[in-house]
């Protein structure tokens, strides 16, 4: 897991091409979709859905855009920031001490891991890593909650240093999208 952090940590930008596959237990349903993060340090955080959705992150704000409800949502976030690429995830997770090694796969260089939290009730309460341990990079993430609610991601291509569009830490509300806040207080500086 140390490598693996490593690789990321010595990237100051990487973009990553996924196909995302979430199962919600309450209404047994699976949706999936796919998508592209990009990530530049310190704090700038880019995720495009293939239905338009949008997450974005300029370290000082967060703003989503959900095609399907046409909900805008922008708050103000704290230093911690938005956690949501593979390094920052795993850090926050260790081998279980149980089964830590979940399998080999039949591909060289391929190892699952499975990790729990360091904190003892931290959601997910595990998360299953596909390593490729030639790249030291994520291939696979499936992370399980507790209420029996998974997602699963597959990671097609990891591009570290890769050129950024201008624009792609940029999202305004579209038009006739419902506008929702984290905070009342600062909806005019947000919008």
């Amino acid at each position: 897991m140390e490598r693996v952090l490593e690789s990321y940590a010595a990237a100051e930008s990487y973009t990553i091409e996924f196909i995302q596959r979430s199962y919600w237990a309450l209404a047994d349903t699976v949706s999936i979709s796919s998508a592209r993060l990009v990530l530049v340090k310190p704090s700038f955080l880019s995720v495009s859905y293939d239905d338009g959705g949008r997450i974005v992150s300029n370290g000082e704000s967060l703003r989503v855009y959900v095609p399907a409800t046409e909900q805008f949502f922008v708050s103000r976030i704290g230093s911690a920031g938005v956690v949501l690429d593979p390094a920052a995830i795993l850090s926050n997770y260790k081998p279980d001490p149980h089964v830590p090694i979940m399998e080999r796969s039949g591909e060289q260089d391929v190892v699952t891991i499975a990790l729990r939290p360091r904190e003892r009730f931290a959601e997910p309460a595990r998360i299953d890593v596909t390593i490729d341990t030639a790249a030291w990079i994520v291939v696979a993430l499936t992370a399980h909650s507790t209420a029996g609610d998974w997602s699963s991601y597959v990671l097609e291509s990891t591009n570290f240093e890769a050129p950024v569009a201008p624009g792609e830490f940029v999202l305004a509300r579209p038009d006739g999208a419902q506008l929702l806040t984290g905070s009342p207080y600062d909806i005019d500086q947000l919008r």
